[in-house]
């Protein structure tokens, strides 16, 4: 980790680090990214690991988080280093805690727990989802929503135009811009987007009917991210690059750790 989040920033700017997917339910991977956090001056963002829904594993993995936290050899540092704590990632629709009352009930203990060591909690995930986070015709926020928004002290954001499918790549900026003035209007919380990806060709795990799926489109992307500092500034939005690696071709890094696009400093708004 150490070794990452010093390429990171030495070769990118990266400020902040999210951890993804943390699958080790033990509190060595948070207490190493912690340690990576302080030996390289940058801040990290825990997540507890949803498991897609498909067990109660996320227990474990918060009670990871809560391990560190109350440790005295990591706990006084954590909220120095710890940004904010996710709920989850896509936890609503994943379905984990059952994605429903219970998960908004868990969501709230979660949050009072990280706010009593002055970090900042949440979840990180889709807005637009018709009929559970978003109204019907992403008309205000549904039910869940409006519980996920009461119980977070922070929006962050899944916007990912790659998986729709009629969106082209020349098309990404206005569906990006369309999501964040909605969430502007809608959720109002401290923003930013956590998520948000292209590939540099076909992805087999997250295969989509693109022809628009290259270097050259993927550095498109990024480099459109970064041209728009000024609207990320007004929205007062900061942002993720998904991924650093293992999620295939949304990788920044190839497998033999060289890089796709050439190493920049993104501008900082």
């Amino acid at each position: 980790m150490n070794a990452d989040f010093a390429r990171m920033k030495q070769d990118f700017g990266a400020s902040i680090v999210r951890m993804y997917y943390p699958m080790c339910l033990e509190p060595s991977v948070f207490e190493n990214a912690l340690k990576a956090g302080v030996a390289n001056d940058m801040a990290v963002i825990f997540q507890v690991w949803t498991d897609f829904g498909n067990s109660d594993e996320w227990k474990q993995s918060q009670q990871a988080i809560y391990d560190v936290l109350e440790s005295p050899e990591y706990g006084p540092i954590a909220p120095y280093v710890v940004h904010s704590a996710d709920f989850g990632s896509e936890p609503i629709f994943d379905g984990m805690d059952g994605g429903g009352e219970q998960f908004i009930a868990d969501l709230a203990l979660f949050r009072e727990k990280l706010n009593s060591y002055g970090i900042r909690a949440g979840i990180s995930e889709i807005w637009d989802h018709p009929g559970i986070m978003s109204g019907e015709g992403n008309t205000g926020l549904a039910e869940i929503g409006a519980g996920v928004k009461a119980n977070s002290d922070y929006c962050h954001a899944h916007i990912m135009p790659y998986y729709d499918t009629s969106v082209s790549i020349n098309e990404t900026w206005p569906y990006i811009l369309e999501q964040i003035e909605w969430l502007d209007q809608n959720v109002g919380l401290p923003t930013m987007i956590t998520e948000t990806q292209w590939a540099w060709a076909r992805n087999k795990g997250h295969a989509v009917n693109r022809s628009d799926l290259s270097v050259t489109q993927y550095a498109q992307y990024w480099d459109k991210f970064n041209d728009m500092c000024a609207t990320f500034k007004e929205f007062d939005v900061g942002w993720f690059l998904h991924t650093w690696r293992g999620e295939g071709t949304f990788d920044i890094m190839y497998e033999n750790g060289t890089y796709v696009i050439p190493p920049r400093h993104f501008t900082r708004c």
